[in-house]
């Protein structure tokens, strides 16, 4: 997991707007509840994954409390998504995608809670199967 914060590291994200910001941590915590519960240890790995792709360090307090009310709501990701996808860059989508998966590949196995997560991620972005397979190739290579 590390060769892949290595390699994004010098490919970084421009930093989102606010709104970017808030749908990329509310994106990684779906994808992190799609195989339980998120706890301490997953808000810090969202935390190092976000700052490995975008340079910036939000803590993993911030996270949770971005993070927790909409835990606490319930919120179907591709539905949100697909209601705010016109207020994202073309960067931003391609920056939701690839930290979910990479929150995805974080714990080594992939259950079929995740992979659903992961295309429900894809069809809210409205992002073709080929451009989120780039996007996971690209991942896979670091």
């Amino acid at each position: 997991m590390f060769g892949i914060f290595k390699k994004f590291k010098s490919r970084q994200h421009a930093e989102p707007s606010v709104e970017g910001r808030r749908l990329t941590i509310h994106t990684m915590v779906a994808m992190a509840a799609a195989d339980g519960d998120v706890g301490v240890e997953e808000m810090a790995k969202i935390d190092e994954i976000y700052a490995g792709l975008t340079g910036t360090q939000i803590g993993a307090d911030t996270i949770g409390q971005i993070a927790y009310p909409f835990l606490d709501q319930r919120v179907d990701i591709e539905e949100k998504l697909r209601d705010e996808k016109d207020t994202l860059t073309a960067d931003e989508k391609v920056l939701i995608f690839k930290s979910a998966y990479m929150i995805l590949l974080a714990d080594g196995l992939v259950e079929a809670g995740e992979s659903l997560t992961l295309e429900a991620i894809e069809r809210g972005l409205e992002m073709s199967r080929d451009d989120a397979q780039s996007i996971m190739n690209e991942v896979e290579a670091a």
